[in-house]
């Protein structure tokens, strides 16, 4: 096992301290969360013990780790982890290509980020406008973690979110 890594009994790879412990190509890490989110993290899919440090530490640990939780990977986080390289987004509070990370089980910005992002995702807003309120209601909190910006025609008129509608008449 590298440094920074520990074994917690149920056998989940568990990220703590300042290890990197292994890294993953992004096509490798998906199918690590996908299994991951369908319980092989141990028997019956438990979470490690860090994350029932509180009962809305384990529904956020649950969320980041089912497919609906994914979209946390778009939303920047403002507990001020974006300080450090390995925290891009939200869903880095709580997992990483080195396994299930403590982080967010301690850290109440993550977690009251994760539960507002599920709320908004139950009453069907799409990404654009759940990245806007977490922006909005947590901007002043911390500095966000360097989340690229949204892309796709659903984000403005002109595509990307932020550009400015394209400009008719160019040859």
């Amino acid at each position: 096992m590298r440094k920074g890594m520990r074994e917690p009994r149920n056998g989940a790879r568990v990220a703590h301290g300042g290890g990197l412990g292994w890294k993953l190509p992004g096509a490798l890490t998906l199918a690590y969360l996908a299994l991951l989110s369908a319980g092989c993290t141990g028997s019956g899919g438990s979470l490690p013990t860090f994350a029932y440090r509180s009962r809305e530490s384990a529904e956020g640990y649950r969320y980041a780790l089912s497919a609906e939780g994914r979209v946390m990977e778009k939303i920047p986080c403002y507990c001020g982890c974006g300080q450090s390289p390995l925290f891009r987004s939200l869903l880095d509070c709580f997992v990483g290509p080195e396994g299930v990370r403590e982080h967010a089980a301690s850290c109440q910005v993550c977690l009251d980020e994760a539960r507002d992002v599920r709320a908004l995702q139950a009453r069907g807003a799409p990404l654009p406008e759940i990245r806007g309120r977490i922006e909005e209601k947590y901007g002043r909190v911390g500095p966000p973690t360097d989340t690229p910006p949204l892309e796709g025609p659903a984000t403005t008129p002109g595509g990307v979110e932020g550009s400015p509608p394209p400009q008719g008449g160019g040859s």
